[in-house]
């Protein structure tokens, strides 16, 4: 059994951004916190390197390697699906390679001319420097596993897409080819494998944290490091602080409405007229004053196999009516509005004829910011982790009742924001002591 200390290319990957968290991912992995977001972060990549599976293969000829666990599994069924495939023209999804006791696998490898294409997908639009060290990686260990690659293609996100529905994601990739930067990065891997061996036989290397500790990706042992915490805090209040000129001194008409949606956004879009990571509603929440202090809440989640953004805009249209401002609390509301024209082009005309009415409420304050004091509960407790619910409760791996707690929490959510905006509203409509100034602006 060999007596060197078994590396990946995540690993490499980790050693090159910090040698002392390569130090700590091999010897206090307990020290680790993985945060939430991280984790829907490595979600999204999954979800996007299943759906573009199927795009950097030969159409109908490949091989999945499983063996996500058992590493030397994955190599021998490599090493004998690739024999097949120099013959067939097969390319081979997740292939699994050891050199030196560095593992890695690869997106995509297929023959090609005298070597071995590589395929490596990335759910990002614009190419970061990284991906080619990334890649230099892999080639690396396939090389020096008996399978040298003769051409490397990053295949990442085609920014312009739009999907155009039926499944049709024929146009989601953009292909670059990443040969000779893999090349020039590839001869130094094997001099950085014995100096990360050789680091991790000494103790903690003594590394202050920086800058490097987010980038390029977000360091688990941020907290053991003593480097400040980037975990997004519970939002107890919601602030609106912002400084626009004013139009407006008081929306007076009734019926008023105070809307938010909630939206998700995914590398792969979901809905016919969407571009990848595009925010698209999936909820709305609204509480609607018919006169002073009379409040009726409505809300909507739609399902979480739903095709079409028809039920949604039905709902949302039905309830807001034809009269009455719409009073919301950030730009990106009208970004949603915008989405739901492009799923749902023959209700685009009264979708425009709800927007005219929106109305961006605002508010600066001398004295500090003016809050409403109503906590939320349960786990949804600010947009990231809202967002992070929705994935996890449509997730067909999520157990039914979980889904079912997942969606209270989100509707509660909503509807803690908006009765937030209307405390916020009320505020400043009964008090005026010289220390606020409301501003609204038309949308």
């Amino acid at each position: 059994m060999s007596s060197l200390v078994r590396l990946s290319k995540s690993k490499i990957m980790a050693g090159m951004q910090c040698q002392r968290r390569l130090w700590l991912e091999m010897h206090r992995r307990e020290l680790a916190h993985i945060s939430p977001a991280r984790e829907h972060i490595f979600r999204m990549g999954h979800f996007f390197g299943e759906h573009a599976r199927s795009l950097i293969g030969r159409s109908g000829h490949h091989q999945l390697i499983g063996h996500v666990h058992d590493i030397r599994r994955a190599v021998e069924e490599t090493r004998v699906a690739l024999e097949r495939a120099s013959q067939r023209r097969i390319t081979v999804y997740e292939a699994a390679f050891s050199h030196q006791d560095v593992v890695a696998r690869t997106d995509g490898f297929a023959s090609y001319r005298a070597g071995w294409h590589m395929t490596e997908v990335k759910a990002a639009i614009s190419v970061k420097e990284y991906f080619y060290q990334d890649c230099a990686i892999q080639a690396w260990v396939a090389e020096g596993a008996g399978f040298p690659v003769t051409k490397v293609t990053l295949a990442c996100i085609n920014g312009r897409f739009v999907y155009p529905g039926n499944g049709d994601y024929s146009k989601l990739l953009r292909r670059i080819d990443a040969t000779e930067e893999v090349e020039r990065r590839k001869a130094a891997i094997g001099s950085v494998v014995e100096e990360f061996r050789a680091m991790l036989s000494e103790g903690e290397p003594k590394i202050a944290t920086g800058k490097h500790c987010s980038t390029p990706y977000a360091c688990p042992f941020i907290g053991h490091c003593g480097g400040a915490q980037t975990e997004s805090k519970r939002f107890d209040n919601v602030r609106f602080v912002r400084r626009i000129s004013s139009i407006a001194s008081a929306v007076r008409a009734y019926p008023i409405h105070f809307f938010r949606f909630g939206a998700v956004s995914s590398p792969v879009p979901l809905w016919a007229g969407t571009r990848p990571y595009q925010r698209i509603p999936v909820q709305w929440s609204c509480q609607t004053e018919a006169h002073s202090g009379a409040l009726v809440h409505r809300a909507f989640l739609e399902r979480f196999d739903a095709l079409s953004k028809q039920e949604l805009v039905h709902s949302l249209i039905d309830a807001l009516g034809a009269a009455g401002p719409i009073i919301v609390g950030s730009w990106s509301e009208r970004a949603c509005f915008e989405a739901l024209c492009e799923c749902v082009p023959e209700r685009q005309a009264e979708i425009r004829a709800v927007m005219r009415r929106l109305v961006f409420l605002t508010f600066s304050t001398r004295g500090g910011d003016l809050v409403a004091s109503m906590p939320a509960s349960g786990e949804v407790t600010d947009e990231q982790s809202a967002q992070r619910a929705w994935w996890e409760a449509a997730s067909s791996s999520t157990d039914p009742e979980r889904s079912r707690r997942l969606a209270n929490d989100m509707l509660s959510y909503g509807r803690h924001m908006t009765l937030s905006m209307y405390a916020a509203y009320r505020r400043i409509g009964v008090v005026d002591d010289g220390s606020w100034r409301a501003s609204m602006r038309s949308l």
